[in-house]
């Protein structure tokens, strides 16, 4: 039995390098390089990529040790810890990859971590979130913008550059509407918390969750 569970685990991961080849011709990723903002972006998917070759070496020599030895007494925890190490680092290093954001003056294009893109404009923002991770001690954020589209932006503007998002959303908070792209006071006040990211991420914080009246 733990001979064919360990087969169809390390056939399952050796099937799931397809998504990885295709992160590293991501058209995206290439043309964009969003998922890069400094060298914490870069030590996050040297972990990812280590973490990979580990978990698969681990599943290796498991399955090799139970095909010669049956009897062998580790399969039972050393398989499943392989097997979710390698899909856990395998989401981080895709999401490194495939994910990107593009904005412009009137929306935002982006990608997940399954390279799918989804489009949208300000104005079709309906609520979003902007808040410390909770579950580790360290300086890292989420920030999620859900649209009335259904679909969901979720991403860490420090590690990812967030263009014009964060921005657009502190000129909303703070003003009650969407800058006009023709109105110089609204450029000039959209400048402002450009050139200010802290305050503009200070600001998304302090009434983070917010609901975007329509």
């Amino acid at each position: 039995m733990d001979q064919i569970f360990g087969v169809t685990l390390l056939a399952l991961q050796l099937l799931s390098c397809v998504l990885i080849y295709k992160s590293v011709k991501n058209k995206n990723y290439t043309t964009y390089r969003f998922p890069r903002c400094g060298r914490r972006a870069y030590t996050i998917e040297s972990f990812a990529k280590f973490g990979l070759i580990c978990c698969f070496i681990l599943t290796s020599i498991t399955v090799l040790s139970v095909l010669f030895d049956p009897e062998f007494g580790g399969a039972f925890v050393m398989l499943p810890l392989g097997f979710l190490g390698w899909y856990l680092c395998l989401f981080i290093y895709l999401d490194c990859k495939n994910f990107y954001l593009q904005t412009t003056p009137e929306g935002m294009i982006w990608a997940n971590f399954l390279a799918v893109s989804h489009q949208a404009s300000y104005k079709d923002i309906l609520k979003f979130s902007y808040d410390p991770r909770g579950d580790f001690d360290t300086d890292l954020t989420w920030l999620v913008v859900k649209t009335n589209h259904g679909k969901t932006l979720r991403f860490d503007p420090l590690l990812t550059g967030a263009g014009l998002l964060i921005p657009q959303l502190a000129f909303r908070v703070e003003n009650g509407y969407w800058a006009k792209n023709a109105d110089p006071e609204d450029q000039q006040l959209l400048q402002n918390f450009i050139d200010e990211p802290e305050k503009a991420r200070e600001l998304l914080m302090t009434c983070s969750p917010c609901v975007v009246e329509r």
